[in-house]
């Protein structure tokens, strides 16, 4: 029984880090990023309003406490809302005071690897080297951590993120 025990948790293991995508696709995001284009830019006014801002996920943030820069318990749950209707569940990052916003649609991995999924709002577009017709088909023979993009339109890119 052990050894089952032992074998299947193994499987499961093997299956987490598997490269195989539980992405959304490419034309799936752009669908969803065309049906919620206003819901998006509303989102980046808000966010490079709330200067020092870094981080909202499902159920935390960065700073761990909002209130000191002057963001409400009430405006992270109003985030959060937005969150759900623009199928971002994992929320947001921005270093930049709102200049390059990364919404995260999708992750998976643990910290010493993973892959992750979603929109990229850039002031500048990123490297042409950066930019790919498809972020599914994808493949590359470099290793370590990479990020990719497809344009969608104006500031607006399809991002993914891959770090083994």
């Amino acid at each position: 029984m052990k050894t089952i025990s032992t074998v299947l948790i193994l499987g499961l293991l093997a299956a987490s880090c598997s490269q195989v995508s539980r992405h959304p696709t490419d034309e799936a995001l752009i669908q969803n990023f065309t049906a919620h284009r206003v819901e998006f830019q509303e989102l980046v006014a808000m966010i490079q309003a709330d200067k020092g801002l870094r981080r909202i996920d499902d159920n935390w943030t960065d700073p761990t406490d909002p209130s000191t820069i002057g963001v409400s318990p009430e405006r992270i749950a109003d985030y959060r809302k937005r969150f759900a209707v623009c199928g971002i569940p994992r929320g947001f990052y921005s270093f930049q005071s709102g200049s390059n916003i990364n919404f995260i649609a999708t992750a998976f991995g643990l910290c010493t690897g993973g892959s992750g999924k979603g929109y990229a709002y850039l002031s500048t577009p990123p490297p042409s080297s950066d930019i790919v017709p498809s972020t599914d088909a994808y493949r590359t023979t470099r290793r370590g951590a990479y990020r990719v993009y497809r344009h969608v339109e104006g500031n607006w890119y399809i991002e993914y993120d891959f770090d083994d």
